[in-house]
């Protein structure tokens, strides 16, 4: 009876090249996990110092760790009769209001206010990481659109330029805005007369279509009249 070669087993080295060449292959076409990267969802706010930045992330890892408890509006939370609202909300809101009033305590109602509060010391930055806290998403909704002024006679907010350059752009911006999207009113208006009307619902989509275009029209309109009665002057 014969007997079966053994199979040689492949050198040291070799085994270990077939191994690597394995995970190599089976990572393919799939990314880091969160485990794997350590990067939080959150991005660590642009005023944490270099060195800070790590310390940041870990916290930030800490405060996204899965702790397998509900979490916003079905989280239970034991609270303080203390610091408990009252069941009349609108009273809380009064009795905050009169007490601002009586300490004569200044609210700001623009940027440029808020900027002039926080140089006379009314308000203080707070770090971004402390001993025993964190500030986690704070800020992250904040754009690059520029400041408004609160003009309390017209009831709008003015966006303010740094020149009458930005405040050019700005209105022939929205200028240029108008013509193309009059156009494609147009062409839907066009559209819809040529649809029967038992294509009601084709109708409707062409109607809600055209009412969008001319509100989008109105309003560039309306921010272009604004930005001229504040900055053609």
């Amino acid at each position: 009876m014969p007997i079966p070669k053994r199979r040689a087993r492949p050198s040291k080295p070799r085994a270990l090249l077939i191994g690597a060449l394995a995970a190599f292959l089976s990572s393919c076409g799939r990314g880091p996990s969160r485990e794997e990267s350590k990067a939080p969802v959150e991005s660590p706010p642009a005023n944490v110092p270099k060195p800070d930045v790590e310390t940041w992330k870990n916290a930030a890892l800490k405060v996204e760790e899965d702790r397998h408890e509900a979490m916003g509006r079905q989280a239970k939370v034991d609270i303080p009769s203390e610091l408990r609202h009252y069941a009349n909300r609108h009273r809380f809101l009064a009795i905050q209001v009169a007490e601002s009033r009586e300490q004569e305590l200044q609210t700001p109602r623009d940027y440029p206010e808020l900027v002039q509060l926080i140089r006379e010391g009314g308000l203080v930055e707070m770090k971004a990481l402390g001993d025993d806290y964190v500030l986690y998403g704070v800020g992250s909704s904040a754009t690059s659109a520029p400041f408004t002024h609160y003009d309390a006679q017209r009831d709008v907010d003015v966006p303010l330029y740094g020149g009458y350059d930005e405040f050019e752009d700005e209105y022939n911006r929205l200028a240029a805005s108008i013509d193309p999207m009059a156009s494609q009113v147009a062409l839907w208006k066009g559209e819809r007369s040529r649809v029967p009307a038992s294509q009601k619902r084709r109708r409707a989509i062409l109607l809600s279509r055209i009412r969008a275009g001319e509100n989008q029209i109105a309003d560039a309109r309306k921010k272009m009249d604004r930005l001229a009665w504040y900055n053609q002057d």
